[in-house]
């Protein structure tokens, strides 16, 4: 959660540094304050949507590893593991990166 939060305040920052250049004319005190409230209401939504996933899990029963199972595991070779499925969050994150990295790109030229 702490890793989260950090990168969290580290994209806003960088979106008030590119917002900032790309209009000179905004206030970047208001800027900064109007990003800060929307970093915390997704923080708090995203907080909140973990807690009831968390919730929903605890009823379910979890399977039981061995210690010496834990201890003996090997990463499998690549080539035998299938393709990660992409959670909507995950999918949503990736876009907006891809957008921030093509505004950067675009603005740079």
């Amino acid at each position: 959660m702490l890793a989260t939060v950090i990168v969290a305040v580290l994209i806003e920052l960088s979106l008030v540094l590119v917002i900032a250049t790309m209009f000179p004319s905004i206030d970047v005190a208001k800027l900064f304050t109007v990003l800060s409230i929307a970093l915390l209401i997704g923080l708090g939504t995203g907080g909140a949507l973990l807690v009831a996933g968390r919730r929903r899990r605890i009823g379910k029963p979890q399977a039981v590893v061995e210690p010496v199972d834990k201890m003996n595991w090997r990463m499998p070779p690549l080539a035998f593991l299938a393709r990660p499925t992409w959670s909507r969050g995950r999918l949503i994150g990736m876009y907006a990166l891809r957008g921030y990295l093509l505004i950067a790109v675009v603005r740079s030229r």
